[in-house]
């Protein structure tokens, strides 16, 4: 069979891709060559898409790595109509709308601590002061805490209102990790929306332990990570007798506090309370 030549003109000098330089110049090649360049031109395009998908990995993992960052200005708007001051008696504590659905006719679930309803019994209606004024709620369920001060660790420390307004709700967070941003936004000494930020220091199947500085009033009050999500509910700071002390003090039961270390109840306290209120719990962190 008489072999057919023929003169390639598509493609100039100027834009060659290297591979065929010899075609763009304009020499003349065998017909019989036109399947390798198709082979290596299909080779070419797998490796342009090889690297698109490359780069497209690539930014997805400098995505994720920038998710580790915290902004406390999106978390601040996040939590500011979220997050209430709660009145008991003499006592002042914080609260906050959880993504948890109630019966009617409650339209918003808030979670809280319950050594702040001690002087309130479960059914009582409490006053709650938010950004936008002030709302009643009912005290649904508490858990025990006659005996928080003495062994505060054992201690559930949750409650749970039901309001019948509508506040913006927080998501729970899972598989919470020691190092994790742990922010909190509270009512402190009586201030308005108190912003403040740590890690998780340490953290066991019931408490997790941040260095975030919390005070009087903060009790009750959201613990979020960097998304804004809820890794727990603010409880207590922890104290330990210094037992190698020589204090004559301290046989009248003075105690020493953990310095920049406070402790909060994971959400999955609340699934202590009455299965009438949560039948199904459905948090596990």
């Amino acid at each position: 069979m008489k072999r057919r030549r023929v003169r390639l003109t598509h493609r100039l000098p100027g834009n060659s891709n290297g591979f065929w330089s010899d075609i763009s110049s304009g020499e003349f090649v065998d017909t019989r060559f036109q399947m390798r360049r198709g082979v290596s031109q299909r080779m070419l395009a797998g490796v342009s898409v090889l690297a698109v998908a490359l780069f497209s990995v690539g930014g997805w993992l400098l995505y994720a790595d920038n998710e580790t960052d915290v902004d406390p200005s999106f978390l601040a708007s996040k939590l500011e109509k979220s997050v209430f001051e709660v009145y008991c008696g003499d006592v002042v504590g914080t609260a906050f709308a959880l993504n948890f659905e109630l019966s009617e006719p409650y339209e918003t679930a808030f979670a809280s601590a319950a050594h702040v309803f001690e002087d309130c019994r479960v059914g009582d209606e409490v006053t709650m002061r938010g950004s936008s004024g002030y709302f009643v709620a009912e005290l649904l369920a508490k858990t025990a805490s006659s005996r928080f001060l003495e062994n505060p660790s054992a201690a559930p420390d949750v409650a749970l209102l039901g309001g019948r307004f509508f506040a913006p709700t927080l998501r729970h967070a899972k598989n919470i990790q020691r190092g994790d941003w742990a922010v909190a936004m509270g009512y402190p000494w009586g201030q308005d929306q108190y912003f403040s930020l740590g890690v998780v220091s340490d953290l066991n199947q019931t408490e997790i332990f941040v260095d975030t500085p919390l005070n009087q009033g903060n009790s009750g009050g959201p613990i979020v990570n960097n998304k804004g999500e809820v890794i727990g509910i603010a409880s207590y700071t922890p104290v330990q007798r210094d037992i190698f002390s020589e204090d004559p003090d301290l046989e009248t039961g003075d105690i020493y506090r953990a310095d920049g270390i406070a402790a909060l109840k994971r959400l999955s306290n609340l699934c202590s309370l009455p299965r009438q209120i949560m039948p199904n719990c459905p948090f596990d962190g």
